[in-house]
């Protein structure tokens, strides 16, 4: 029996759809630019299942909306991927799409209360609130569990290595963020626009190109990179201990591979899968790295030190950066690889310049004040700061989470001129942003040096300025997506001004605050950074741009 005929048994289909869970949703376009009404040989298979009609009138675009079940193929995708026969391609196109969303149906879930199962078919839409809803969701969960996973990793690294070895690799790791800078020159938000842009207007050629050439020109930067940083520290290597010269070294071999992985990253972002770009780098890698010093330690009765840890870093992040690929070729539409890259290489590289910049300005910000304690007092100073800076960015999970998500929502609903969705979208991504930090902020502030015991008895030294820099990740919090409204817009350039000028003051409080109050004064010195900065964007934003990010 053909597959056709099977579906028209009504009897075979209605047992074999009730007996397989869960059901997927997917989505058949039928194109007509007069906006005619379009049949095609697949209605008589469409019409045996659960259908919903909608017409755009300003694309002029059906979609038809059909179950079928993934465990009996009743429809599989090359009935609905082919072309219509007998239909001209001036008057229709049929194309699938897949739908992101998996309806899964069990025997209880009529047993739900009402308002219960409304709010989960509202979720379930493909409204703002909804995708912002779902995306923000997988992030935050992503983000929790990799936080806790990281701070374990941390807490055995520090445990096993002690207050130097650790304070060595902290400020190696720290120049890793410092040095993949140049290593991206920005390619990295230049994916996570232009992606997003290009699958909204189905522009498959440049979004293949683009793919292309920014993993050419990173592979190319990043060895440069290394390769000057290598020589660097070859000339500094009578000033700097043995074992920060070779863990330096290993730092320059792992540059090219992290670079790629934050290209991996940005591009998943892009497409909306947010979990799938987080779990490689936030619970993975970490995980990972954590057996493998603690097996070297118990199971092979290895000294873990700076340069052991940097070179198990590396095994993780291999292995990271080749799972989160296989995720990043699945989830990337396949028209994308049957068709012809095109290359815009001026609008990217004149997009992607003043991001750099702009990205330089933010890990100064953020790992300045880290490179500027460990070379005015000590690398073991360096290393337990490091940890009070871990644990004070949990405050801005809420506004990381919501970011992943958001990020590409800016720049597709600007790029659709549908500035009232993206208001709408921006207050609520400031409402759970708020609903996260006010309270996680006091919890911090009451119970921060018991987080620092983890580490050790001598990282609670580190607990005044894990308070400071807490206070100020709550105002960076609070302040919303305000960054990427800047950068989303095409106002990337006064963006970059106004983070240059608060690198510049970041720099100068740290120089003149550091030698008298130490780690305390390193922590008022990024604290009152980021709210300068974060302040300026949503003033900026507000007048400017016409766009609120905060509850206010």
């Amino acid at each position: 029996m053909t597959l056709l005929a099977q579906v028209k048994d009504g009897k075979s289909a209605k047992s074999q759809t009730q007996r397989h869970v869960p059901i997927e949703v997917h989505t058949a376009i039928v194109r007509s630019p007069m906006n005619q009404s379009v049949s095609h040989p697949y209605e008589d298979t469409l019409a045996l299942f659960r259908r919903e009609t909608r017409v755009n009138k300003s694309s002029e675009t059906t979609h038809f909306l059909f179950s079928r079940c993934k465990a009996c193929e009743l429809l599989p995708k090359h009935l609905v991927k082919e072309q219509p026969r007998g239909l001209p391609a001036r008057t229709a196109a049929l194309r699938y799409q897949e739908c992101p969303l998996l309806l899964r149906t069990s025997p209880h879930s009529r047993s739900l209360p009402e308002p219960v199962r409304a709010l989960l078919k509202k979720l379930q839409g493909e409204g703002v609130g909804a995708v912002l809803a779902r995306g923000v969701a997988g992030g935050f969960s992503v983000n929790i569990l990799g936080a806790l996973i990281g701070l374990v990793a941390q807490a055995v690294l520090a445990r096993l290595m002690g207050g130097e070895q650790y304070g060595i690799y902290a400020y190696v790791f720290t120049w890793l963020s410092v040095l993949s800078l140049a290593a991206k020159l920005g390619f990295d938000t230049t994916l996570l626009r232009y992606v997003a842009a290009y699958k909204a207007k189905q522009q498959w050629s440049l979004l293949r190109g683009l793919l292309i050439r920014t993993n050419q020109m990173v592979v190319v930067l990043s060895i440069a990179t290394g390769v000057v940083t290598a020589i660097v520290v070859e000339l500094l290597s009578d000033r700097l201990s043995s074992d920060l010269v070779r863990t330096f070294w290993v730092l320059c071999l792992i540059l090219p591979l992290s670079s790629l992985c934050s290209l991996r990253s940005a591009a998943l972002r892009a497409l909306r899968k947010v979990v799938l770009a987080r779990l490689p780098d936030e619970v993975l890698r970490p995980t990972l790295l954590a057996c493998l010093a603690a097996g070297c330690y118990f199971v092979f009765s290895i000294e873990v030190n700076a340069l052991l840890a940097m070179v198990l870093q590396s095994v993780a992040l291999l292995a990271a950066f080749f799972i989160g690929a296989y995720w990043m070729r699945l989830a990337m539409p396949d028209e994308v690889f049957q068709s012809a890259p095109e290359y815009e290489n001026r609008e990217w590289i004149r997009y992607a310049v003043p991001l750099v910049l702009f990205s330089a300005m933010n890990v100064i910000l953020q790992r300045i004040d880290t490179l500027m304690l460990g070379a005015f007092l000590d690398t073991t100073s360096a290393g337990y700061y490091s940890v009070a800076v871990r644990i004070a960015k949990l405050m801005a999970f809420g506004l990381a989470a919501v970011n992943m998500i958001a990020a590409p929502m800016i720049s597709s609903l600007y790029a659709q001129e549908n500035m009232e969705e993206l208001q709408r979208m921006l207050r609520l991504s400031a409402l759970g942003i708020m609903a996260y930090t006010i309270p996680v902020t006091a919890g911090m502030i009451l119970f921060g040096n018991y987080l620092l015991l983890i580490f050790g008895e001598e990282f609670v030294a580190a607990y005044p300025a894990l308070v400071i820099l807490a206070l100020g990740q709550m105002i960076n919090a609070l302040a919303g997506s305000s960054g990427y409204v800047m950068t989303m817009t095409g106002h990337q350039n006064i963006a970059l001004k106004i983070m240059s000028i608060s690198a510049v003051v970041n720099i100068l409080l740290n120089w003149l605050l550091i030698p008298r109050y130490g780690m305390n004064g390193a922590a008022w010195a990024t604290a009152l950074s980021l709210v300068g900065w974060n302040v300026a964007f949503v003033v900026y934003a507000r007048r400017k741009i016409g766009l609120r990010t905060t509850v206010l």
